[in-house]
């Protein structure tokens, strides 16, 4: 969590900004709480949050605006990804950044774009 000082022209943005990052360490304890492997979960933040933040602003976003949507769309996949994980029994055999992994990672993200087609479901993790 970022202090603020007295006059901070930044303030909302800094409030706003550590209200997702607890939303975010929330759903991470969330995870942790249900036996998900930290290795793991630290993956997912690197593929969701730490590599779309670092490509907007290579892109020249500001993060301030973009910050709070990456971390949504995370939050939301994070959710998914770990109910699948737990749903297929899968927590011991996924590893961290491998292609299972990323498989299980793009299906989540898809789920968001097609909610109605759960086709992918049966294919997610070859089982």
């Amino acid at each position: 969590m970022k202090k603020i000082g007295k006059n901070n022209p930044k303030a909302k943005y800094i409030r706003q900004n550590n209200k997702q990052r607890s939303k975010w360490n929330m759903h991470v304890s969330k995870a942790i709480d249900r036996g998900i492997p930290v290795p793991l979960l630290i993956a997912v933040k690197v593929s969701e949050v730490t590599k779309p933040i670092q490509e907007a602003m290579l892109r020249g976003n500001e993060p301030i605006d973009i910050f709070m949507r990456i971390v949504d769309r995370a939050i939301t996949t994070l959710d998914r990804f770990v109910s699948d994980l737990l749903f297929y029994k899968l927590t011991d055999e996924i590893k961290p950044y491998s292609e299972r992994f990323y498989k299980g990672m793009d299906a989540c993200r898809s789920h968001m774009k097609k909610s109605v087609n759960k086709e992918w479901e049966i294919e997610q993790f070859d089982i």
